[in-house]
């Protein structure tokens, strides 16, 4: 903390939805795919809980609960550090453009292990679907991975390439000469993975985000508020599974 009270880190409002890489960062994982188990109340993420609400109790770091993004805090230079996904990059450059704050982007901290989080919305093709509308989707799934679309998207959004042939293409690269922004993401492919696919697998983040909020406002102990996301997701997840097999 500064002495005119800025704070040194910030995280975005969504940290808890995002808050599984710190759980892999402490040697955890937020759920076993292989046996179904929802592992939310354990010591690694215990561990991850603490050192996010450690800090932000220190006074050290905020979340950016108003702004909702680390872009406001970072571009205000309230905050020196921030937390994001790639995709904030066009929006930090915007803004810090517009108030003359210096920037630049750096790996991801290591733990008890390097881990960085592939992210982003998903693309499904339902099989309650006609077969007109199947192929449909498959010939649109086919050309969002084509070299050529996954160069554009890289460079023209806040993402990066989904393949590693649009990532290593010669185009993409030249990009990467002139805005080396992204590289740095890029670097963390090689220990980066993937949260877990399971349906509504989207509880096991709101139960997260949920528990955050709970301790930053005093209403809950950590070991209490991870203990309820525990229970609420693994309800959430087996309401999920009774209701597809009714449908």
């Amino acid at each position: 903390l500064s002495k005119d009270g800025k704070k040194a880190l910030v995280f975005n409002k969504s940290v808890g939805i995002d808050f599984s890489f710190w759980v892999e960062q402490a040697g955890g994982h937020i759920y076993d795919e292989s046996t179904d188990t929802v592992m939310i109340d354990t010591p690694e993420t215990k561990k991850a809980y603490e050192f996010i609400v450690g800090m932000v109790n220190d006074g050290i770091a905020q979340v950016a609960f108003e702004d909702g993004y680390i872009t406001g805090p970072m571009s205000r230079g309230e905050s020196f550090i921030g937390f994001a996904s790639s995709s904030n990059i066009p929006h930090m450059k915007d803004a810090c453009e517009q108030s003359g704050v210096n920037w630049t982007v750096a790996e991801l901290p290591k733990g008890e292990k390097q881990a960085a989080l592939f992210s982003g919305t998903d693309i499904t093709m339902f099989n309650t679907v006609s077969e007109e509308q199947k192929k449909a989707a498959w010939e649109f799934i086919k050309f969002w991975y084509e070299e050529e679309t996954g160069v554009e998207w890289g460079i023209g959004s806040g993402y990066l390439p989904l393949t590693n042939a649009a990532l290593n293409s010669e185009k993409f690269q030249e990009f990467l000469n002139e805005d080396p922004s992204k590289r740095i993401a890029a670097n963390q492919f090689p220990y980066a993975y993937q949260d877990p696919k399971v349906l509504n697998g989207y509880a096991l983040h709101s139960n997260m985000q949920e528990a955050l909020e709970e301790i930053l406002a005093g209403q809950k102990t950590i070991d209490q508020a991870l203990a309820d996301a525990q229970k609420d997701a693994r309800n959430d997840l087996d309401e999920a599974k009774k209701n597809f097999a009714n449908n």
